[in-house]
């Protein structure tokens, strides 16, 4: 919905800026600006909600890697978590 949204956006803008401020010659350079700026509208929707979607994936891939390299280290999860507050080293010193 976003990544939609924000393509309309790109278009609208892109079709206000042609009525407002360009000035073409005939009716081909403004059938290739329309042509071209739905094509750009298009290309910025799938890239965006590719990428909405993906992060979720990238994450729990991530996760996954992060916990396999803690389970071969021989260290638990839960011991972290427990030891956090012994470690001092997320908390800020001014």
């Amino acid at each position: 919905m976003t990544a939609g949204a924000s393509a309309f956006y790109v278009f609208l803008n892109a079709l206000i800026y042609l009525v407002t401020k360009l000035q073409l010659g005939g009716i081909a350079g403004t059938v290739l600006y329309i042509g071209y700026s739905a094509l750009i509208s298009f290309l910025f929707f799938i890239l965006t909600g590719v990428c909405y979607l993906s992060l979720p994936r990238v994450f729990s891939l991530i996760h996954n890697r992060y916990n396999r390299l803690l389970c071969q280290l021989g260290i638990r999860v839960q011991d972290l978590w427990f030891y956090q507050d012994r470690l001092n080293c997320f908390k800020v010193k001014i």
